[in-house]
């Protein structure tokens, strides 16, 4: 029997969370945790809770109900205990261990002392998985092959394959397979959408009720199964998404848990949730070969089957009889809300261009080093709150992915971490940026500036093939105690070249009578990616590595580029480059040559990143000693764009020096004859992002 309220708590909760990430949670352990604080609830706190729908500790200050301390033993098997809440990180310590154990080791650092301070007691709910499949995967059938994401957005991943006997059932739109695993009880269930790039259509349409009936029509079938190995590390804030399911009085003043203890009035201030999966051959991780993919006609003529090939987004549910313990999603990217944030940042009446993920990866070595408020505001700003594990593993394989280019594109990154030798780092920073980013750690005389300068200096010169040199001055080295350098280079020819004796003089609209005379190349019935909306032309020029594109976002309206900009979002570019469509296009672009100083500082202030910059600072992550600070952020890009191709450089210095009195800045027919942005991306990762004006 499938228990229909969790199932419909945990198709819920997927619909709140975002399509853009990969995920994995555990309704059983939030569902454990809600029914703990719902034993204690009354009134309407407890019916919204009753509606939606281990471990307690106490600060030793209150003293709760002994009627809840019975339920919660009885009903929950959950241990009581009261821990000095004064001392936080002692008792973090404790709660951490708790979590530690019961997972076998899969999930530490949860709670924090933060976390603890002012608390009256925390619920904590622990639940650990492992299990062998009944029929395991054959490793050496496991290939490397595309995961399409979403349209013109894949990546290269190993994939299980195998022709099986197995559970699986299909409707109109989604296929199920169920995977056994040796305790017949537990089975790994897959929802894949039967169209490519439907999945966010289908969300709403994912309930219960059709998941039942799916599940109630698995039948013994032949299958042909390609499905990816998986590894998740979800950090989840359910709070938001609970309070959009109703149950939203606990979070508030208007909380009645005086079930819990009749005295002090009590409210649930946060509900964090953390989950690890790893699915593999075995069932648990392991390694395994990897060879080019085989398509499933090569495999021996065993009868007709039913194909199941796991290479598009798809839902995923580990199931324990029926019930959900995990469900989640295959999806990925975050960074392009952040260019846009960057551009916003810029001057409105000038062309620029800038590279964010140059940017994001020096911001992900100080987020490596990174504790507390200072942690969590760079972690928000780069990733959107995920773990360090998801962003140290999703950058290193984009790392990996930009330098995989080939016919007639050429990409480089290089990351840096240049040490004033009068210090010393934490080894086990060290390790993480050149395990994770590979940075090339090195100590210098800073003593010696002009000569340390010109030593940072020929590391960006180096990667950007000489387009970026004297970015580093003397005075940034002087007085310093590292500077992190994340430097990148970019060049490809176009699939479909300009014809250059179709290039002409033109003019270019700039708006407020600034039009000028530019080179402008033309192109007439070209079949090219294209998509637009109610605002918006989007025509995408792929490199002959068709991995990387040129998008071009042209405004419908002739001087709209500044009105739009505020609606100018991450999901909006998504969604448009999710569209394209090859298409029949006269398009015209004008040759372009834009190099920009951009005030990293000042931009990420404005972003959200204040601590990293003012005494609050707490980088402890990179050395115990001294107390470091960022004194100052730097970003320079260029992009040259012509009838052959597209050349494109940036590198960006972050300036760490001991913590002092600096303090913090306050924020203060497609024819592209007028302002315009442009994003050059690699699998839709913006590597550049900018507008011509």
């Amino acid at each position: 029997m499938f228990l229909t309220a969790e199932t419909d708590f945990a198709t819920k909760l997927l619909q709140q969370a975002t399509y853009e990430e990969s995920l994995v949670i555990s309704p059983i352990s939030l569902l454990l945790t809600l029914a703990m604080v719902q034993a204690g609830a009354k009134g309407t706190t407890k019916s919204q809770i009753s509606n939606a729908i281990s471990k307690g500790f106490y600060n030793k200050q209150y003293t709760p109900s002994k009627s809840y301390v019975d339920a919660i033993n009885g009903n929950y098997s959950a241990t009581v205990q009261t821990l000095d809440f004064g001392n936080a990180d002692a008792a973090a310590r404790t709660i951490n261990g708790y979590v530690y154990k019961n997972t076998a080791g899969k999930i530490n650092a949860k709670v924090r002392a933060d976390t603890v301070k002012g608390s009256s007691s925390l619920l904590v709910s622990a639940i650990y998985f492992n299990a062998k499949w009944l029929n395991p995967f054959n490793k050496s059938l496991t290939a490397v092959d595309t995961f399409y994401s979403a349209q013109q957005e894949y990546r290269q991943i190993p994939f299980m394959i195998g022709i099986r006997t197995e559970l699986y059932s299909e409707d109109d739109e989604l296929k199920v397979l169920s995977l056994p695993f040796k305790d017949g009880a537990y089975s790994f269930v897959m929802i894949l959408p039967k169209m490519m790039y439907y999945r966010i259509d289908l969300r709403p349409k994912f309930t219960v009720a059709r998941f039942q009936r799916l599940i109630s029509q698995l039948k013994r079938t032949t299958v042909y199964c390609q499905i990816p190995r998986l590894q998740f590390d979800t950090e989840y804030n359910a709070t938001e998404p609970l309070t959009s399911l109703g149950v939203s009085d606990m979070f508030s003043n208007k909380s009645d848990l005086s079930g819990i203890t009749p005295g002090q009035p009590l409210k649930v201030s946060g509900v964090i949730h953390r989950a690890v999966m790893q699915v593999d051959e075995d069932g648990v991780t392991s390694s395994a070969p990897m060879v080019s993919a085989k398509p499933y006609k090569e495999f021996p003529d065993g009868g007709p089957m039913d194909v199941f090939q796991a290479n598009i987004p798809f839902w995923f549910i580990v199931t324990k009889s029926g019930n959900p313990l995990f469900i989640g999603q295959m999806f990925l990217t975050a960074e392009t809300d952040f260019g846009v944030n960057m551009l916003r940042q810029g001057a409105v009446d000038q062309s620029l261009v800038v590279s964010p993920i140059s940017v994001i990866f020096a911001l992900a070595m100080v987020q490596a080093g990174a504790k507390g408020t200072t942690k969590s505001q760079i972690t928000s700003l780069i990733s959107k709150g995920s773990s360090d594990a998801t962003i140290q593993n999703y950058y290193a394989n984009l790392s990996s992915q930009v330098l995989n280019a080939k016919e007639d594109v050429k990409a480089k990154i290089a990351n840096g971490f240049f040490l004033n030798k009068q210090y010393t780092i934490l080894k086990s920073y060290e390790e993480t940026i050149t395990k994770k980013y590979s940075a090339k750690v090195q100590s210098l005389d800073f003593s010696q500036a002009e000569a340390t300068a010109k030593t940072i200096d020929n590391f960006i010169n180096a990667t950007t093939e000489g387009k970026i040199n004297n970015m580093v001055k003397a005075d940034m080295v002087r007085g310093a105690f590292s500077l992190i350098v994340n430097a990148i280079y970019f060049f490809g020819k176009w699939l479909i070249p300009f014809d250059s004796k179709l290039t002409a003089k033109g003019t270019f609209f700039s708006g407020n009578k600034k039009n000028r005379m530019v080179d402008f190349m033309n192109a007439k019935q070209k079949r090219q990616p294209y998509a637009e909306d109610a605002d918006l032309q989007l025509l995408s020029l792929p490199y002959k590595d068709t991995t990387f594109a040129f998008n071009i976002l042209l405004p419908k309206k002739k001087y709209g580029l500044n009105d739009l900009r505020a609606k100018l979002t991450g999901a909006r570019i998504q969604a448009l480059l999710s569209q394209l469509k090859s298409t029949y296009v006269t398009y015209t672009i004008p040759k372009m040559n834009i190099e920009t100083e951009f005030p990293l500082k000042k931009a990420l202030i404005a972003m959200g990143a204040t601590d990293m910059f003012s005494s609050k600072a707490d980088l402890t992550g990179i050395t115990k000693s001294p107390p470091l600070m960022v004194s100052d952020a730097t970003h320079r890009a260029l992009i040259e764009v012509d009838e052959g191709g597209t050349t494109a450089a940036a590198a960006t210095v972050i300036v760490m020096t001991r913590t002092s009195s600096i303090s913090v800045v306050d924020p203060i027919i497609f024819k592209a004859d007028h302002p315009f942005w442009f994003i050059l991306t690699k699998d839709n990762n913006p590597l550049f992002i900018g507008q011509y004006v």
